[in-house]
């Protein structure tokens, strides 16, 4: 529903003849995000280390003590994508990355972005609520659930997938994500951007920041502990994008997670989404069950009546 607004104002303007150079400031609104539902963007400064020394901040340090949030709205906007299929999220806009992190902020190496969500630990068979919201499952994904990003090291190549696990370690990384959108999270209520309703500043010291909580386990290496690898991707685009994979792990304890799509973000701010497309060894697994299902279903019995003898 928001790609579809977003195209249609952009038809309007171009129909009207004003040209889409920037985007148009609206009117500041507070962020309410659904709990255990949507999917989290978070912008973040790190500190670099060469050798074990830090190194000197980039950009004057602009923006080094500002997280952007945006919420992208819920999973099943990924989930359900039909495979192949691509669609823009106007929800981040290059005038809030601007605005944070200095008009070189696509050149800085020091600037990472992840995104993230979960289902939560808290569903039960039929609705549930969690942050004084109820939800009713959809019957996608169960609870333990989280998608979460992993960059590609070489765009175009998928990074290698995360795994899925047990209820125990997720539910640990689970509580870290929640606090990005729960229980008195601050991007909840949060005055929204200039630029977006879906997108705020959070201080990076603020519990429940995607700072405070992507590197809650810092120490050990480890996104939203437990992540080994980070969930983030750099943003330095002057190359050409840079591109993330979407992962769904859940609780099954055994296997790869599954890529459902990946998050492309180019130099001038835009972020999009591509759905993944099924492998064709899968296709034709899924053609050739339904040819034999068909061919059971048409097949007429056979007579079990012999001839008489004689």
């Amino acid at each position: 529903m928001r790609t579809q607004i977003f195209l249609a104002n952009a038809l309007f303007s171009t129909l009207a003849g004003t040209a889409l150079l920037a985007p148009t400031a609206r009117a500041q609104s507070t962020i309410t995000p659904n709990p255990t539902c949507d999917m989290i963007m978070g912008f973040q400064v790190e500190t670099l280390y060469v050798n074990g020394i830090a190194q000197p901040a980039q950009d004057s340090g602009i923006g080094d003590a500002s997280d952007l949030e945006i919420d992208l709205g819920p999973a099943s906007e990924f989930y359900d994508a039909a495979p192949g299929s691509s669609f823009t999220l106007p929800a981040l806009t290059e005038a809030d990355l601007t605005a944070i992190y200095g008009s070189g902020w696509n050149d800085r190496t020091d600037l990472f972005w992840g995104i993230i969500g979960t289902t939560g630990n808290l569903q039960a068979s039929g609705a549930w609520t969690n942050g004084g919201t109820t939800f009713t499952p959809d019957g996608y994904a169960p609870k333990y659930t989280i998608w979460a990003t992993r960059a590609e090291t070489t765009p175009g190549t998928q990074s290698i997938p995360w795994t899925n696990s047990t209820t125990f370690a997720l539910s640990g990384p689970i509580s870290h994500i929640e606090a990005l959108d729960t229980n008195g999270a601050p991007l909840i209520s949060a005055t929204s951007t200039a630029n977006s309703p879906d997108a705020a500043v959070i201080g990076t010291t603020v519990a429940g920041s995607w700072t405070s909580e992507d590197d809650s386990g810092s120490s050990s290496g480890l996104s939203f502990n437990y992540f080994s690898g980070t969930i983030d991707n750099d943003a330095d685009t002057a190359g050409g994008a840079v591109v993330s994979d979407l992962y769904q792990v859940k609780p099954t304890n055994s296997g790869n997670a599954q890529l459902l799509g990946d998050f492309s973000l180019s130099n001038n701010g835009v972020l999009t989404y591509t759905a993944a497309v099924p492998e064709p060894s899968s296709v034709a697994l899924l053609g050739l069950t339904a040819v034999a299902f068909s061919i059971l279903l048409h097949r007429k019995p056979r007579s079990t009546n012999r001839p008489n003898a004689g």
